[in-house]
């Protein structure tokens, strides 16, 4: 019984730190003025892990108040185990999906960036498919806390192999996706490292979801209950990973900057293709900007002009955009408005707008 309350007591701690880090993620995002969709998921599903809370301590009061292998018994363990699950379920389901997102905001037009929708939407019908087949294959028969399994499932190999390959095969792609993104970017070789590193800690929902099927085909009462709960947690962490990070690191370098994440991301590989990033400066510059208009960038609406000089430059990442910093010459970026047309520039854009990135001297 002292193991049991010590399990769920780590439980419980390890989902208050998943919901915490999201609280931090998104009041981060909100500061900045970068909330976005991959936020959104991530938020929803710190939603669930809280009802995943009351589920766990439900089912303690619940053994503990009725008498077991009665109707009434049965009946409230079926509707917790079943809301256990389907909470769990749709947590992974939402934090992959923001991985998903993230990894689209930050990637370069191409080929990987375009398939990253997709593959979110084949994650949520993924998960559709998993609750429908458990819905209608498995029945729930809940006993007392120390006998029996309280699942049976018909063709319970062929099912969970579907969903041990579903949950490895999805977090695999989180990471093998971003680390083949990363590595085409030129960056400083530390910067690449430390996200790609980030974006590895999928491999830790890997880890849990073996461990939680495995249990599953032992049947394993006790502790495969609290695999699915460690399985969700985890994938709430990972999923807060690479957004309250890249916060704290920029932070720690740059504590006097109030806004470094105002440049959108294909921006940011835009700068890393014109400049050398070898070299280690000392603070970021700031993009001059009215704060009223919402600067969008991309390859096809910049128009970019450089001194011809020895420009130093270094991207540091802040959730995921960068900021220039730069130790000799300046370099003038011009934003183009493709609707309107402005003869003393030559290009198009009556509201064009020049955006310089001040050096620190």
């Amino acid at each position: 019984m002292a193991s049991i309350l010590g399990l769920m007591i780590s439980t419980t701690l390890l989902h208050a730190l998943a919901i915490a880090t999201t609280c931090y993620r998104l009041g981060h995002r909100y500061n900045i003025r970068r909330l976005s969709w991959d936020d959104a998921c991530a938020g929803f599903a710190a939603l669930l892990v809280v009802g995943e809370i009351l589920c766990l301590w439900f089912k303690v009061k619940i053994d503990n108040e009725i008498i077991h292998d009665t109707p009434e018994y049965k009946q409230r363990q079926s509707i917790i185990y079943w809301c256990t699950t389907i909470h769990s379920t749709f947590i992974l389901c939402f934090t992959r999906i923001s991985l998903w997102l993230s990894i689209r905001r930050i990637s370069a037009p191409g080929c990987l960036r375009k398939w990253c929708i997709p593959m979110a939407i084949v994650t949520a019908l993924t998960s559709l498919v998993v609750v429908t087949l458990k819905g209608t294959m498995c029945t729930v028969n809940p006993t007392t806390p120390d006998r029996g399994f309280p699942v049976r499932c018909i063709s319970p190999i062929p099912f969970l192999s579907l969903q041990t390959t579903a949950d490895v095969g999805m977090s695999l792609l989180l990471v093998v996706v971003p680390v083949i993104s990363l590595w085409n970017m030129n960056l400083p070789s530390g910067q690449r490292y430390f996200m790609i590193s980030l974006f590895a800690t999928s491999l830790l929902t890997v880890a849990a979801a073996l461990t939680h099927n495995i249990l599953v085909i032992e049947r394993n009462r006790v502790l495969h209950q609290f695999t699915m709960h460690f399985e969700a947690a985890i994938a709430l962490l990972v999923c807060n990973t690479h957004v309250v990070a890249t916060s704290l690191y920029s932070h720690r370098r740059h504590p006097d900057c109030e806004d470094d994440d105002i440049t959108h991301p294909s921006f940011r590989t835009l700068v890393a293709s014109m400049f050398n990033n070898d070299s280690n400066l000392d603070c970021p510059a700031h993009l001059s900007s009215d704060g009223s208009t919402k600067m969008r960038w991309s390859h096809d609406e910049t128009r970019h002009s450089v001194t011809p000089s020895s420009i130093q430059t270094e991207l540091t990442f802040t959730d995921f955009s960068a900021s220039l910093v730069q130790s000799t010459s300046v370099p003038t970026l011009t934003t183009v408005d493709k609707n309107t047309n402005d003869d003393d520039d030559g290009a198009r854009g009556e509201g064009t707008q020049r955006v310089r990135f001040a050096a620190s001297s």
